[in-house]
């Protein structure tokens, strides 16, 4: 599934809501905006999982950081990766490794608001 899909953390759905912008897959970490076939499949009761690549996933603006799509999470350990740096991060009960670019990289220690794009979002069983 890594070499398909690619690398990025899989975070278990805990429900599916209809909104007023359609579906949301909802999790302990989080809301996450999902297509109709994603959300009728979840609601047929199959367990599925959000994920995204682990570099879909920036630091949110403040006019992001309530929307579907947001998460707070804690870097536990950075790491350089040549041009980028991976970042264990811990969100809830989720472990996690995210990479960033260098300039944009949380500290080790620090707990921040992330933003992944609607298109960089799936479900998976």
């Amino acid at each position: 599934v890594a070499s398909f899909l690619g690398n990025g953390p899989c975070i278990p759905v805990t429900g599916i809501k209809r909104t007023t912008a359609g579906y949301e897959a909802r999790t302990p970490t989080g809301r996450f905006p999902v297509s109709p076939r994603d959300a009728q499949r979840a609601q047929k009761g199959e367990p599925v999982s959000v994920f995204f690549e682990r570099t879909a996933a920036l630091p949110a603006s403040v006019n992001d950081s309530g929307s579907s799509g947001c998460f707070s999470a804690s870097c536990l350990r950075a790491d350089f990766a040549g041009d980028a740096i991976d970042c264990q991060m811990e969100a809830g009960d989720d472990h996690f490794v995210l990479r960033f670019p260098k300039d944009v990289a949380p500290l080790a220690g620090e707990t921040r608001r992330y933003s992944v794009r609607t298109s960089a979002i799936k479900l998976v069983r």
